[in-house]
């Protein structure tokens, strides 16, 4: 069984016209300037509520991570110990008189959760699920040339109400949209492409117009194609009449000469500049960019771009931004995203949710494939393990979308499919994660209906379901079902399904090499830090890190030597806030990821870099900071894609290891007695020396080493400056054991708007201007003002000289 797709787009946004006329479109941001309260008011609604004793707050919000963490939080430790319940938001506008008998909408990317929403007191509606973004009319109620007021309710008191972090309240993007009453319908363009290869690539565009005049209207669609670089490729017009209070369908064709395939290594957009006429004049614009390539799964050779197999080396990753919570600031997707290339990884599985547009928009920007996955529960509450301070195991059911499956499941997926069909890095539709109805006899029939709508909506793209129970969804009918088969961790089964079914197959889901793992910490093989002996040996600290790799090397192994699979995505490219398995109090996120909650990168990060790029990766751990243990043997290992590597202990050799050696581990290892000093590693390949590294035994903190990510960013107030702030010695070198705590002063025209330092176990506050480093490191999120100019960040700790860094900010 073969799969295959020939399109893509994406729809960026719809852009404000130049035209004097007052009926073409007009897309507002509506993210500042809103008011904000915690708890039930009752008459919140009402136009004449006093709200000026409520905060002022900008959008994306979050008020969940705003703490603080209690050990009684109905959330519990999946939850991250985090404030649930009701909380309002209220915001005052006017739209001008020129607008008065035409089209206004407010559209929300994202409300966690049961969100609610009123214009001038009339109620508008609800939608119970938090991922999914959707828009409401506001044309009959809003006072034009007046003030109207726009009221939303959140309620996420219903807990524990998942299984991971979810946030609450407005936490992305909010855009208020006018236009004239003859318009295209909200998601209601759609391109493809049926015929491509290198001479030529036929495109075709859909585009849904609603007409809500009291008289019909002739129009005509023009669309002009547009290049990366702006250079006119093609253009196409036809032309319609248009009932009142109709809609209508228009298809548009017209041919791309040697088109440029969107690719991992050139994702090439063009643009499309959609324009729709009556009697000549301009009522409604529109600009999508896409990009035209091929995908395709098939039984025998996994996954195909544009006719080549691509290995998917993916990762499983949640909303959350860490000290941000669940706030989807386009700047902190963009990083996430950016080290996750750097690692290798080419996929991203939006796990368990529909993702922001934002991040989808960068995806297609940068080449990454994504996987967008829907729900993690059907029609069956799942139930979820937590772990009490003796480390005794409980199960709850939770409190999620199982409720509302029934009723708004067809609608939230069909919403997904409809927003995002355009975008050119998706390559899958996933229906659910690890469904409890894969054990069920009537999971098939559970099933078919979410296939059939993505398949309604998007005949493009293959569907898919990360199954746990893979055996019972073979035997209820789940797999044949789904045109690519999801397996989460059952990498064993590969060879002996494609045998049996011969069946596009994709991992969707399996273990990484840092589960359980916290970033930098290290214990001896005499010193029982892995979390099965937790916590009979009194350490409630964390569980060994990278002293055993072996299960995720194990995955990686089996899914990169199984031709026929697609890929793999690994559980998780960062750690994420809840989900603290198999820790209780005081821990309040998880160590599946390869990446810690701040951002810095853990030592599994480099073996999947070692494998998933042509980089020369030569990486060494632990430090070799062992006070006291004089004469013990230390463990040294490293992640590489040398041929061959010696080590070196205070200039003596220890041995050289080879990869061949072992096929079966991609993990290096010498036993070596501590001695202070330096421990250095030498990478060949054929024989030549490719590269060096090394650890030392460092002298004392010394100061707080201040290094951004960027020294310009835009000064639009919304940017964000990630700055790590690490303890260094004398000499530079960062103190692998210190855990000083560091105070941050501001001066500029810029605020801190978040820290942290991926301590899974830390309850400092998200938003605070000081933090205790782990392991040496943490870091400072800044956030850009408005106006151009310089600030600098300062940063002190006691006993240590004080250090600053300058970032510009640009208009």
């Amino acid at each position: 069984m073969a799969i295959r797709s020939i399109i893509l787009i994406l729809l960026v946004g719809l852009l404000s016209c130049k035209s004097d006329n007052s009926s073409t479109r007009v897309k507002n941001n509506f993210d500042n300037e809103w008011k904000f309260a915690k708890g039930d008011h009752p008459n919140a609604s009402s136009v004449d509520y006093d709200a000026t004793q409520w905060r002022d707050v900008n959008l994306p919000h979050d008020w969940s991570i705003e703490g603080p963490f209690q050990k009684d939080a109905p959330a519990l430790s999946r939850g991250a110990y985090r404030p649930t319940g009701i909380a309002w938001y209220r915001k005052e506008f006017q739209v001008d008189k020129k607008w008065k008998g035409q089209k206004v909408f407010i559209d929300f990317e994202g409300v966690y959760m049961n969100s609610e929403v009123w214009i001038n007191g009339h109620y508008l509606g609800k939608r119970p699920f938090g991922y999914i973004s959707f828009q409401y009319d506001l044309s009959s109620y809003i006072q034009f040339g007046k003030k109207n007021v726009i009221a939303v309710k959140t309620d996420t008191s219903r807990q524990p109400g998942g299984r991971w972090y979810n946030g609450a309240g407005i936490y992305r993007h909010v855009w208020l949209t006018t236009t004239g009453k003859v318009y295209v319908k909200n998601w209601g363009t759609t391109i493809t492409t049926n015929i491509v290869d290198e001479k030529e690539a036929f495109v075709q565009i859909r585009n849904e117009v609603i007409n809500e005049k009291n008289r019909a209207e002739d129009i005509e669609v023009k669309t002009e194609i547009y290049d990366a670089k702006g250079h006119l490729v093609g253009s196409s017009s036809v032309n319609k009449r248009v009932e009142k209070n109709k809609e209508v369908e228009l298809i548009e064709g017209f041919t791309i000469e040697k088109p440029i395939l969107w690719s991992l290594e050139n994702p090439h957009l063009y643009s499309a500049k959609v324009k729709v006429l009556a009697n000549g004049k301009l009522i409604d614009e529109s600009v999508t960019r896409f990009g035209i390539r091929t995908i395709e799964f098939t039984a025998d050779k996994g996954f195909l771009l544009n006719g080549k197999q691509v290995k998917l080396k993916g990762v499983c990753l949640h909303h959350d931004n860490g000290a941000l919570g669940a706030a989807a600031i386009d700047r902190a997707k963009q990083r996430q995203v950016d080290m996750l290339k750097e690692m290798g990884c080419n996929a991203i599985r939006t796990s368990h949710n529909p993702a922001s547009p934002a991040f989808l928009n960068y995806c297609d920007e940068v080449g990454m494939l994504v996987m967008e996955e829907s729900f993690d529960e059907w029609a069956t509450p799942k139930r979820a393990r937590i772990f009490d301070t003796e480390g005794n195991k409980s199960i709850y059911q939770v409190k999620g979308y199982a409720k509302h499956f029934k009723k708004w499941s067809k609608k939230d997926l069909a919403d997904m499919v409809r927003r995002d069909r355009n975008h050119p890095s998706i390559i899958l539709w996933s229906v659910g994660n690890e469904i409890p109805e894969a054990h069920h006899a009537n999971g098939a029939e559970i099933m078919k209906p979410l296939v059939d709508v993505c398949h309604n909506e998007d005949p493009t793209r293959p569907v898919t379901c990360g199954v746990l129970g893979v055996s019972g969804a073979h035997k209820n009918g789940m797999s044949a079902l789904q045109d690519v088969v999801g397996y989460n961790y059952k990498p064993h089964m590969f060879k002996a399904d494609y045998e049996k079914y011969h069946r596009p197959m994709v991992a969707t889901e399996d273990r990484s090499s840092a589960w359980f793992y916290g970033r930098e910490t290290y214990y001896l093989p005499n010193e029982s830090g892995n979390w099965r002996n937790w916590p009979k040996n009194g350490k409630r600290g964390l569980c060994k890190s990278r002293n055993d790799s072996q299960t995720g090397e194990r995955a990686w192994i089996l899914n990169r030597d199984c031709e026929q699979v697609a890929g793999i995505f690994i559980w998780t490219g960062w750690d994420y806030l809840g989900e603290a398995t198999p820790y209780s109090w005081p821990y309040r996120s998880s160590m599946f990821g390869v990446i810690d909650l701040a951002g810095f990168p853990k030592d599994s990060y480099y073996m999947y870099q070692s494998e998933w790029t042509n980089k020369d990766v030569l990486h060494l751990f632990p430090h070799w900071n062992w006070e006291g243990k004089e004469g013990q043997t230390i463990p040294v290992k490293c992640f590489t894609n040398c041929d061959e590597v010696e080590l070196f202990v205070n200039g003596k050799s220890a041995g050289i290891r080879r990869q061949k050696d072992d096929p079966e581990r991609l993990l290096l290892q010498w036993d070596v007695p501590f001695a202070k000093g330096e421990i250095k590693v030498i990478g060949k390949r054929n024989g030549k020396v490719v590269m060096e590294n090394r650890r030392v035994t460092t002298g004392d903190a010394y100061t707080v080493r201040l290094t951004p990510d960027r020294k310009t960013i835009h000064a639009d107030g919304v940017d964000l400056c990630y700055i790590k702030a690490e303890i260094v010695d004398q000499k530079g070198n960062v103190v692998p054991t210190a855990n000083n705590t560091i105070q941050f002063n501001i001066e500029g025209n810029a605020s801190i708007v978040g820290v942290d330092n991926g301590d899974p176990a830390s309850h400092h506050d998200f938003q605070g201007r000081e933090i205790n480093v782990y392991n040496g490191r943490s870091i400072v999120i800044v956030q850009a003002g408005k106006q151009a100019g310089q600030f600098n960040l300062i940063a002190n700790s006691i006993n240590l000289k004080e250090n600053k860094t300058e970032v510009t900010m640009k208009q």
